[in-house]
């Protein structure tokens, strides 16, 4: 049967999300009616639980910051993970407790990182929130310090901002981990995008990147993705000052 080998299986991941529902949340996070000032999206798996107390009792123990020292900007981590539709007692009881899980019906793979982004960015486009920052769980975040950058740009409603990829080849060696095939992604250079470690989004711009990521194939490599996705809308990202992955 054609449909339960995977190679339908990875067919299917690259059609449009429009119709996928695998970017529906099967467990988010509880919400009051506060106005956050940033959400922190942090991409982790089911088994992590170590890395996820590490970050909450270090940088993500954050929760309100300003560059004036007033704490008035609210910020919320959510850690974003996948379930496939099961979540096992430990995991429940962790998002009972914690408050901070975002579980996703997909499977954890490498070429689900990006359906794990974007359900990720569906979820915050729905939330009371001024920018979202979407980080890997090895990333130590300074968060006054991306507060404080952001007030000194002038708080933009558009913005997309990160460490910087300029001119990158698309490579097409089928055997490569980060292969994309013309098929899906026809131009041989990706644009300018924003490395997939960390980068930032102002909340406003989600809606038009969620739209636009209906219209289109998904390829695996989350980053460039969307700085494709983003250059359609125009977009273009911002280098943060002082921030780098390695």
């Amino acid at each position: 049967d054609f449909a339960r080998t995977p190679t339908a299986k990875n067919f299917l991941l690259f059609l449009p999300f429009h119709n996928y529902r695998i970017l529906s949340q099967f467990l988010g996070p509880r919400m009051n009616s506060q106005d956050l000032f940033l959400i922190v999206l942090v991409l982790s798996t089911p088994e992590s639980f170590i890395q996820r107390q590490a970050i909450r009792e270090t940088w993500g123990s954050i929760t309100s910051t300003d560059s004036k020292g007033k704490s008035d900007k609210k910020v919320k981590l959510v850690f974003v993970l996948g379930g496939l539709g099961h979540v096992d007692s430990a995991l429940r009881r962790e998002h009972s407790e914690k408050n901070d899980l975002l579980i996703g019906s997909f499977e954890e793979t490498y070429r689900n990182l990006v359906v794990k982004v974007f359900v990720g960015l569906k979820w915050a486009s729905t939330q009371r929130c001024k920018y979202v920052f979407k980080a890997d769980e090895d990333v130590f975040l300074n968060i006054p310090r991306v507060v404080e950058w952001v007030e000194e740009i002038g708080s933009p409603q558009r913005l997309y901002a990160g460490e910087v990829v300029n001119n990158n080849t698309v490579l097409r060696w089928p055997w490569a981990k980060y292969s994309v095939s013309p098929l899906v992604y026809e131009p041989s250079y990706y644009p300018p995008y924003c490395r997939g470690a960390f980068y930032l989004l102002s909340r406003p711009v989600l809606p038009a990147i969620l739209e636009e990521v209906a219209k289109r194939r998904a390829f695996a490599v989350e980053d460039a993705f969307l700085g494709v996705i983003a250059n359609a809308i125009g977009l273009m990202p911002a280098q943060i000052r002082g921030c780098s992955s390695s």
